[in-house]
């Protein structure tokens, strides 16, 4: 490999790294964020706004999951590009890793957990936001 290239897999490396902690990142802020609109909705927002407040985490989670998305397709073409580069020389992990995972379903627990993770997501705020909108608050009015 030449230098050029060396340094081209170290950033695109670098950049898989850091789309993933993205990933992370976006789940964990979405989570939190969701958490604490349902406790200001419960403990403080007027009875009459919830039904709008409670939209926002259904929002929030579909964003949250289009970044994800949007995300994984980078990392996919980064590791597209690496292995151009790995057919090239002896160098050759994401080859490897991706011939060793493509027919092992049990390989494949990061996408699927985060896709677990979004379609939960999406199905408790969606469902919390009908049933506030059908319903009303179903607590108490501070």
């Amino acid at each position: 490999m030449s230098d050029i290239e060396i340094a081209e897999f170290e950033k695109c490396r670098d950049m898989i790294d850091a789309n993933i902690r993205n990933m992370d990142q976006i789940e964990i802020y979405v989570l939190s964020a969701t958490g604490l609109i349902y406790y200001f909705l419960v403990t403080t927002a007027p009875v009459d706004s919830v039904k709008w407040i409670s939209v926002i985490p259904v929002i929030l989670t579909i964003i949250g999951a289009l970044r994800t998305v949007a995300l994984d397709r980078i990392i996919k073409y980064l590791n597209d590009y690496i292995s151009t580069v790995e057919a090239r020389s002896s160098a050759g992990w994401t080859t490897f890793y991706r011939a060793q995972n493509r027919a092992k379903w049990s390989n494949r627990s990061m996408a699927i957990s985060r896709g677990l993770f979004w379609t939960v997501m999406l199905i408790v705020t969606f469902g919390f936001w009908v049933t506030l909108v059908k319903y009303g608050a179903f607590w108490k009015p501070v």
